[in-house]
This record gives structure tokens, sequence and C-alpha cells, in this order.
């Protein structure tokens, strides 16, 4: 899996610090190979990814609960 785009709240699962904005596609090397990802859904803050298991995972922002493990 790639991102690319701003990544002001880490939507990228890179540190928003040591990479606020990415501009050609970088693989995301916790998802590279370990897992078959079938759906994507990505906000402007956060981003889903749903493997063809069925594991769910989350990242990015939280402020309202975006990423559903019960906080903020």
């Amino acid at each position: 899996m790639y991102g690319w785009g701003t990544n002001n709240h880490g939507q990228l699962s890179k540190d928003k610090k040591e990479a606020p904005f990415l501009a050609t596609p970088t693989l995301i090397p916790e998802l590279h190979l370990s897992k078959k990802i079938k759906k994507i859904c990505a906000g402007s803050g956060h981003t889903i990814a749903i493997s063809s298991p069925g594991e769910v995972f989350v990242w990015g922002n939280n402020n309202s609960g975006e990423l559903g493990l019960g906080d903020n």
C-alpha cells in the first residue's frame, strides 16, 4: 500500500514532523508484504485499511473519534 499528500495528522502512517508532505507515492512499510489489503477508506485526516482476513487498521487524526478506538 502506498500513500502521498498532506500528512499533517499522520494519516500516511509516517511521523508528521519527519514527513509533513509526501509528493510522490511512498510505501507504507507496516502493511507491505505482511498484509493483503482489500479495501481502503481515506478521510481528510485519517485512513482505514481492511485486510483480506478482515483485520482493520486505522491511523491518523482521532480528534472526534474517527479511528473508532473509544477515545479522542
